[in-house]
C-alpha cells in the first residue's frame, strides 16, 4: 500500500484543545473524545456508502493473547485468510458535511463477534480524515474498553471514492479467568489485558447506503 499523507486538518483540531495534548498518547481517551466531537469544512453527503477492500497488518500486539483475540485486528485478518477471503473487509461510512461516522462491517469468522468501536470525527474539503471512538465492554466475563483512531484520506468522486487510513487500536480489558500464562497479570481470578495494534486500510466505495423506509 502507498504511504499515506498526514492529516493536515489534525493540526487545527489539536490547536483548539488544551496545551496538555502536546506529545500526548495518540489513543488518549480525552484526545479521542475531542476528535470525535470535531468538525471539518467538507460539504455534502456524497461520500457516504459501504467501502470494501484490504486491511494490512502493521503492528500486532494482541494476537498472542488468547483472551484478547476478539479485539485483535491481526487475528481477524488471519482468520479471514483461513476462509480464503484474504484481508477483505468492509466499513460503513456516513458523511454529514464536515463530519464522518465510520463503522466496521466485520465479524470474526471463528468467534462470531468482534470488538471494535464506531469512529467519529472531521473530514476536510481536501479529503483529510481523522476519526476516533471508544467501545466500552461490559459483559459477564469481560469489562474494559477498546479505543480506536484512524488517520488518512477519503478522496475521489462520489461512487468511486477511496478511503485510505492508518488505524490504531488499544484494548484495555479485565477478563475473568481461572488460569494464565507466565506473562499474564492475574489477580483474584481476573486477567488484565492492555495491548495495541495498528493496521492499514485501503478501501473503495462499492455500494450506497439504504434509503429511508
Amino acid at each position: 500500500m502507498p504511504r499515506r499523507r498526514p492529516f493536515r486538518g489534525l493540526a487545527l483540531v489539536l490547536a483548539a484543545l488544551p496545551g496538555c495534548y502536546d506529545g500526548a498518547d495518540p489513543l488518549d481517551p480525552q484526545l479521542l473524545a475531542e476528535i470525535a466531537r470535531s468538525r471539518g469544512d467538507a460539504e455534502g453527503i456524497s461520500l457516504s456508502g459501504f467501502y470494501r477492500g484490504e486491511f494490512e497488518k502493521i503492528d500486532c500486539g494482541c494476537e498472542d493473547i488468547p483472551r484478547a483475540q476478539q479485539a485483535s485486528l491481526c487475528t481477524l485478518i488471519d482468520n479471514a485468510g483461513l476462509f480464503g477471503m484474504g484481508g477483505l473487509f468492509a466499513v460503513e461510512v456516513v458523511q454529514a458535511d464536515g463530519t464522518l461516522r465510520i463503522r466496521p462491517e466485520v465479524q470474526d469468522l471463528l468467534s462470531g463477534e468482534f470488538l471494535a468501536p464506531t469512529l467519529y470525527g472531521p473530514v476536510s474539503a481536501e479529503g483529510d480524515v481523522v476519526v476516533a471512538g471508544v467501545l466500552r465492554a461490559d459483559a459477564l466475563l469481560v469489562q474494559g474498553q477498546v479505543l480506536g483512531r484512524a488517520d488518512g484520506t477519503l478522496t475521489g468522486p462520489p461512487g468511486a471514492s477511496v478511503l485510505e487510513v492508518d488505524y490504531q487500536q488499544r484494548s484495555t480489558l479485565d477478563v475473568i479467568t481461572s488460569d494464565g500464562g507466565p506473562d499474564r497479570e492475574i489477580s483474584n481470578g481476573v486477567e488484565t489485558i492492555d495491548c495495541r495494534e495498528r493496521i492499514a486500510m485501503d478501501l473503495t466505495w462499492f455500494e450506497g447506503l439504504p434509503g429511508p423506509e
